[in-house]
């Protein structure tokens, strides 16, 4: 069953909703009443999309135009588990607009909790039991940022397991006129560099979250055939060699999915959520590369060559700040390989696609 179906359901006494489903198969429920705060949890990257959600707000009630932009309208209800639970947390008075999430093995379903034009908070649900440890450990990584000082991050608000489904909410920090940045731009940098500032420590390479990532990757690179695989070995030499020559370093957090659609500028500041893959002693400025990397592909559908061609470029100020841009780029890379490795089904041919292309970058940077 589409976890989706396990939250909500068809009733003819329900409310009305949009649903949309783009070219991949994502799936968004936009509740009708008050569609414009309903589409903030639609983020397309498609040209077709980004037209959708600037005009179907002002021209859903014509029918014609819905069955022209391949929008249906439904009614459907809420899992009457899950809606006791929220009326629990929330009241009587609110709305909820459903994303049904990323086809993966950690696939979630994002609700959006909103009460008139204001959105309150995010809830998310998922049939998997890693993904609750991964809601867990995004609750201690909010928590842990927020004793050190870090802003403009969510608040934990709930976190329960109901009927076999893992359900986490938190805040919503996309307070008013916020925008979704397409580019790694000063106030990504600036959150990075107040990241690193707050959280770095001072330990042995050999006991950081980092080295352990390399001894799981050790295994998990052996899933791939011996061209790929020694792809992956020599770098993790070479990076292993470096770390010899002093083995203490000065790590600080990784958010590890830092991108621009988990990201939002709220008043000159940038704010972040979706902290599920972090990690709490990596080398500092790793989230800067994914942000790049997931951009280039994503949003501007660059080629690795060009996302190559771009970096010294994009990232000359990091340079100022000391980091050695190859070098944490390649770090970067064997992060994300190892992530997709340990999560990735022989099938899933879109999560495949992804990792071969972070491989052929990282093939490129060995050669540097």
């Amino acid at each position: 069953m589409n976890l989706l179906d396990k939250i909500v359901c068809a009733d003819a006494e329900g409310r009305y909703y949009y649903d949309i489903i783009n070219s991949s198969g994502k799936e968004w429920l936009l509740n009708e009443k008050n569609l414009k705060t309903a589409f903030e949890i639609y983020q397309p990257t498609a040209f077709k999309g980004r037209f959708l959600k600037r005009i179907f707000p002002y021209v859903h009630k014509w029918k014609v135009i819905s069955e022209i932009l391949g929008v249906k309208k439904k009614k459907i209800s809420l899992e009457k588990d899950i809606k006791k639970f929220l009326d629990s947390t929330f009241g009587n008075d609110y709305g909820i607009s459903y994303f049904g999430g990323t086809p993966s093995v950690h696939q979630k379903v994002m609700l959006q909790i909103s009460r008139e034009s204001e959105v309150k908070a995010y809830c998310k649900v998922s049939d998997n039991n890693e993904v609750g440890i991964l809601f867990d450990k995004e609750c201690d990584a909010l928590m842990y940022l927020r004793e050190c000082g870090v802003k403009n991050i969510p608040r934990v608000i709930e976190r329960k397991t109901l009927n076999g489904l893992e359900i986490f909410i938190q805040s919503n920090v996309k307070r008013s006129c916020f925008r979704i940045e397409g580019s790694f731009s000063k106030y990504s940098l600036h959150f990075l560099y107040t990241l690193y500032c707050k959280t770095r420590v001072k330990i042995r390479f050999n006991q950081s979250d980092y080295a352990q990532m390399l001894n799981d990757l050790k295994v998990n690179c052996q899933k791939l055939n011996e061209k790929k695989k020694e792809i992956v070995v020599t770098a993790i030499g070479y990076v292993e060699d470096r770390y010899r020559e002093n083995p203490y370093v000065e790590f600080s957090f990784y958010h590890g999915d830092f991108t621009p659609w988990n990201t939002a500028i709220c008043k000159k500041n940038l704010c972040a959520f979706d902290f599920e893959y972090f990690k709490k002693t990596y080398p500092p400025y790793l989230d800067a590369f994914h942000f790049y990397v997931q951009a280039e592909i994503f949003l501007h559908h660059n080629s690795p060559e060009h996302i190559l061609k771009k970096r010294k470029r994009i990232f000359k100020v990091l340079e100022c700040l000391g980091v050695e841009v190859d070098f944490a780029f390649k770090l970067y890379l064997l992060e994300i390989i190892n992530l997709y490795l340990s999560r990735t089904n022989c099938d899933n041919e879109a999560e495949i696609k992804n990792m071969e292309l972070r491989l052929r970058l990282l093939q490129e940077l060995n050669k540097t």
